[in-house]
């Protein structure tokens, strides 16, 4: 018996081209880039949330707030708990420039092993009279 085709309207049934973009929106949903951006966006209403129930807080709240956690010892606030991580910036940072410079002059130097950059460095500074 030969099958019928599917017409429109009928309960349950999918034409070829309608499967197909069923089909499509399936892969689609299931795609990572997909559910991260839904993810992001379901992040960001909860950070407005939040953002918006901090401004909401009066001084005097926060003040409240602030005594009982420094009244508890096992609650007490951190100074410096968020720090930059990595090495500490250095009061005065070297430059990095761009020298031309004689090759036997570089060679010597780099004969020398590891540290030929320092070395170049006391050099220079010793010859400028900074030393």
């Amino acid at each position: 018996m030969p099958e019928k085709p599917n017409k429109p309207g009928r309960a349950g049934s999918l034409t070829g081209d309608s499967r197909q973009e069923a089909e499509g929106r399936a892969s689609f949903l299931s795609n990572e880039r997909v559910q991260k951006e839904i993810a992001s966006m379901f992040a960001s209403q909860r950070s407005k949330r939040a953002r918006r129930a901090a401004a909401a807080i009066t001084d005097e709240e926060d003040a409240a707030i602030t005594m009982a956690a420094e009244a508890d010892p096992d609650a007490r606030p951190v100074d410096g708990m968020f720090s930059r991580r990595g090495r500490p910036r250095l009061a005065s940072p070297k430059l990095s420039i761009l020298l031309r410079l004689d090759p036997d002059v570089v060679a010597r130097f780099r004969a020398g092993g590891d540290g030929w950059q320092t070395r170049m460095n006391k050099a220079l500074r010793k010859a400028a009279g900074l030393d």
